[in-house]
Order: structure tokens, then C-alpha cells, then sequence
């Protein structure tokens, strides 16, 4: 049975997507949408996997009650697309502690009999708060990534860059080392597609996707996370934040499953 996968984005500044054309194949112009024309899949086809910190997981508190887990970006992609999603989410790892229990996500999660997985790599704030360079980060990323091919080859790999904080709990250096971070992904990742929050690198690579969230409008640039709509703790995203998150990153996997 064929389910028609919508991946809705509510862009506020998508500056540049695909038109219809008359070129347009018939079957695919009931897919159009906003930075790319969507194809049909069959739901056994396809399972994403998000790997990440509490971000993935979904952390907001709300008027001092316990942490709720309830707004987590990956259940919003499941209920909107209807593919499969595990979060793996996990407050306070780091990027070298996945790679730790990588195999164990490999054995576990990773099904082998489905035509395309696609791992969402959604952590880096957790280990420049933990005094991880922004080298060491970015050499973590390429290691989880390299690890998940050598089992996996056919695995597709989209990584989210991380979005500013301002808690107190950062190092004085926290902001040097994430922009340290980010100049050597945006080096790898320097071809900008139509969706200007996606990039691809030049040659096959590591990963398939950067999806660049510090370009975003609303939750990327540096002081968003005072905006108390998106950010609850100058971390962590309200509902609405996480939200945006996944509309995002949804915007990478119409790209790269087009």
C-alpha cells in the first residue's frame, strides 16, 4: 500500500523553490510544495533515525512542572510525514558518547530490509558546554558518520548544526569554539541549494546534508534563544521552537529524498 508523503513546511522565508512546469511529470505535480516536488513512497520504504541530545528528545519545563517531553521534533516529522522515527534523543551526551554506543544504535535500530534510512545527527551544543572543541566536535561528527557507513553503507545522513545558547552553564568560549565548529562544516557543506537553510558538499562526503538552523530567521541567528516564543531557558525550545526545528529539517529531507 502507497502512502503519499507531505512533508509540510510553513516557511516564512523560503526564498527560492521549485516552480510547477509543464515538464513537470503528471504523477508528481499533486506532490509539489515548497523547495521541491514530493514523490511518492511506500511507508515500509523509508525509516528516519534522530540521534541527538535533549533538543532531539524534546526538554522544555513549563510553569515549574516536571520536564516535558511532549514537543519532541521527531514526533512531529512521524506524524507529519507518517514514516517511521525513532528518537534517540538523550539529555546531556555528546557527540564522542555517541560514538560510543553507536554499535549499540546499529544492532538495535537500523533495519537492514527497509529501501532507505536516513540518520539525523542533531548534537554539538552539549559538547562545547563540556569544554569539547570546536575541532573535536566537528571530528566527532565525521567519526559517528563514517562509523554508521562502514555498517551501513547505504545509510543517508543529514547533520543539524546547532542553534545559540546563553545559559549558564556554557564556557566563556562557547561561542568561539561553535563558530569554530561551523566554519569547518560550512567548508565541507559550501554548495547552498534553493532552500537556504540546506547545504551540500561539493564531492561525496561524510554526510549527505547540513541543515544549516544558525541561518534561520527565527530560531538560528545569535541572541534567538532570548526569544521566549521559540526558547524557554535560552536552550531549549518551547513547543513552538521545536515545532520550526522539525519544519526545518524537513526541509533537508525533501531534498535529499527528491
Amino acid at each position: 500500500m502507497k502512502y503519499k508523503i507531505f512533508f509540510f513546511i510553513a516557511f516564512i522565508s523560503c526564498f527560492s523553490c521549485k516552480k510547477y512546469s509543464e515538464n513537470t511529470p503528471v504523477i508528481e505535480k499533486k506532490h509539489q510544495g515548497c523547495c521541491g516536488i514530493y514523490p511518492e513512497y511506500s511507508i515500509n520504504d523509508i525509516q528516519f533515525i534522530v540521534d541527538g541530545n535533549s533538543l532531539v528528545q524534546g526538554y522544555y519545563v513549563t510553569n515549574g512542572l516536571p520536564p516535558d517531553l511532549s514537543g519532541n521534533y521527531p514526533d512531529y516529522i512521524e506524524t507529519t510525514t507518517g514514516v517511521p522515527t525513532e528518537n534517540l534523543g538523550y539529555g546531556g551526551i555528546t557527540i564522542w558518547q555517541m560514538v560510543g554506543r553507536g554499535t549499540y544504535v546499529d544492532n538495535n535500530y537500523v533495519n537492514d530490509s527497509i529501501g532507505t534510512v536516513v540518520f539525523i545527527v542533531d548534537e554539538a551544543t552539549n559538547s562545547l558546554m563540556n569544554g569539547i572543541s570546536g575541532d573535536s566536535t566537528y571530528k566527532g561528527f565525521i567519526k559517528y558518520c563514517q562509523d554508521r557507513r562502514a555498517t551501513h553503507p547505504n545509510v543517508k545522513i543529514i547533520l543539524v548544526a546547532p542553534t545559540p545558547r546563553s545559559d549558564n552553564l556554557i564556557p566563556i568560549n562557547f561561542e568561539t569554539e561553535r563558530q569554530i565548529f561551523l566554519q569547518k562544516l560550512y567548508s565541507d557543506f559550501n554548495i547552498k541549494t534553493d532552500c537556504y537553510i540546506v547545504r551540500k558538499p561539493t564531492v561525496k562526503t561524510y554526510a549527505d546534508i547540513l541543515v544549516d538552523l544558525p541561518a534561520d530567521s527565527l530560531i538560528g541567528y545569535v541572541g534567538a534563544e532570548n526569544d521566549t516564543v521559540f526558547y524557554w531557558d535560552k536552550v531549549h525550545h518551547t513547543p513552538a521552537g521545536y515545532k520550526i526545528r522539525g519544519e526545518r529539517i524537513m526541509t533537508a529531507l525533501n531534498v535529499l529524498l527528491n
